[in-house]
């Protein structure tokens, strides 16, 4: 079934009001900026970015490595928001926003359209990169009016310095970004919660009693703790490896643990 956004639209006309506000009408469950709503309200986008026909516009080449092995990647703002800077969804949405702020392009008259002159295909050209352009600006307001409608109002005032800062002007992609910043905030806070909680109750029989995999568990748990920019206690750390090795069914190693803390204390 051919998607009723797959043709460019007039929103001042009685039918394009109405793609408008199709595209426009915000999800039945406004998010909050909880990390509970979070996939219900990231899943809701996306719906509507596929009826709306957003995937192209939320889609971003990202300049990856240096040098010799520069190279570029594609990133989707939905599905690798953490992957794309704000630098460069403002880099690109601004090429659209000067040709749309710019003089209009008309369509170009074609003598033989089956074999246009090179200054008739120049004038097709450009007319056609003008066409995207004021396209993407199009999407990205609706989208831009879509989120505003679709997020409360406390998480609005929560992001709205940010809205400010990093000169939004109704761009849909910049203010998503903004949004799923505050996500993924949210999801690291998660993870360290989690990790923490995993260490304060090492279990030596969750590992098979296997005292390498138990601490590259703690290994693991000690980096998302540490790459999330939050503090770890190595006392606390070391009390509990003490404790759950000292449950170990090996009593060699059991004393050699008691052995190494009493020569600590």
């Amino acid at each position: 079934m051919t998607s009723p956004f797959a043709k460019d639209f007039d929103p001042t006309t009685g039918d394009g009001r109405k793609l408008w506000d199709m595209a426009t009408r915000p999800v039945p469950n406004p998010y909050d900026g909880s990390a509970i709503q979070a996939n219900e309200f990231l899943a809701d986008v996306t719906d509507r970015a596929l009826l709306c026909l957003w995937m192209p516009l939320l889609t971003f080449t990202v300049p990856v490595g240096a040098g010799a092995t520069a190279t570029t990647v594609d990133y989707n703002l939905l599905e690798n928001y953490t992957l794309i800077p704000l630098s460069v969804i403002a880099a690109q949405m601004a090429v659209s926003r000067t040709l749309w702020e710019g003089p209009e392009v008309t369509q170009p008259t074609i003598v033989n359209p089956a074999a246009p002159t090179a200054a008739e295909q120049a004038a097709l050209d450009n007319y056609s990169t003008y066409r995207v352009a004021v396209r993407i600006m199009n999407q990205s307001a609706m989208l831009y009016q879509f989120l505003t409608s679709s997020i409360t109002g406390d998480l609005c005032t929560h992001i709205a310095a940010k809205i400010t800062q990093k000169k939004v002007n109704g761009c849909g992609p910049t203010l998503l970004k903004l949004i799923t910043l505050k996500m993924h905030g949210l999801a690291n806070r998660q993870a360290v919660r989690d990790a923490r909680a995993t260490l304060q109750k090492l279990n030596l029989r969750e590992h098979g009693n296997d005292v390498n995999k138990l601490n590259e568990s703690v290994a693991l748990n000690t980096l998302v703790i540490t790459a999330n920019g939050a503090e770890r206690s190595n006392d606390d750390l070391v009390t509990a490896l003490l404790q759950t090795y000292k449950r170990a069914p090996n009593k060699e190693f059991v004393g050699i643990i008691r052995s190494i803390e009493n020569e600590a204390e």
